[in-house]
Order: C-alpha cells, then sequence, then structure tokens
C-alpha cells in the first residue's frame, strides 16, 4: 500500500516520509484539528516522552480489504541516536546523561521511580 507526501489520512497530511522498518513506515504529519485524543494523553508529561495523539484506522488508501492502523504522535526534531554514534563514541559523561534521561522518562510512563547508579 503506497502512501505519498500530501496524502491524507483522517485529519492528518503526510509531510514527509522519515523512517522506515520491519514494523512500519514513519510519516512526519500535520493534524489539521486539534484532537481531544491530545488533551486526553498530554496527562503523561515528560520532555522525553513523545505525546501520542491517537490511535487510527482507515480504510486502505489503495481500496484493498486490509485496513491501514497508525499512531498519530508528536514530532520531536533532533538527531537520532544510532545516528550520532556513527560519529564515534559518546563520552562516559553523555551516555550517562543519556541512560538517566531515558531511566527518568521510563520511571515517568510506569508511574514509579527508578534508582541509577552510576560509578565512573
Amino acid at each position: 500500500m503506497a502512501l505519498e507526501v500530501g496524502q491524507i489520512l483522517l485529519h492528518y497530511r503526510l509531510v514527509e516520509q522519515i523512517g522506515a522498518g520491519g514494523m512500519g513506515v514513519v510519516w512526519k504529519a500535520l493534524d489539521t484539528t486539534l484532537e481531544r485524543e491530545a488533551k486526553t494523553l498530554a496527562s503523561l508529561s515528560h520532555p522525553s516522552i513523545a505525546g501520542i495523539y491517537g490511535l487510527h484506522e482507515v480504510p486502505s488508501p489503495g481500496g484493498g480489504d486490509e485496513a491501514l492502523r497508525f499512531i498519530a504522535m508528536e514530532f520531536v526534531n533532533g538527531e537520532d541516536l544510532a545516528v550520532r554514534l556513527r560519529r564515534g563514541s559518546l563520552s562516559i559523561e553523555s551516555a550517562v546523561a543519556i541512560a538517566m534521561t531515558v531511566a527518568d522518562a521510563l520511571s515517568t510512563a510506569h508511574g514509579g521511580s527508578v534508582g541509577v547508579f552510576v560509578s565512573c
């Protein structure tokens, strides 16, 4: 099923394909309306967690039998860690800072607290 820039899925206009892999294709899209799901899911608020605006299903754009399912989420501009690592190793300080940020975000998402032990 081919998707194209400018195509509309529900109220999302596809802007550009930004990734692809075994689980599907990731598109940058613009929400043409403000969804109530955005307000509901905004209760999970953390600077390192992308907001999820909704889980949607639409009939196949190509007219096939299989529906197209997608998650609409916040676009967070920044460098992909895999891209950064291609330039070389991170310093210990940078790696620890990233690990602590991820641990803090996971703690928020799971509603608990995470202890992080760092030995340098």
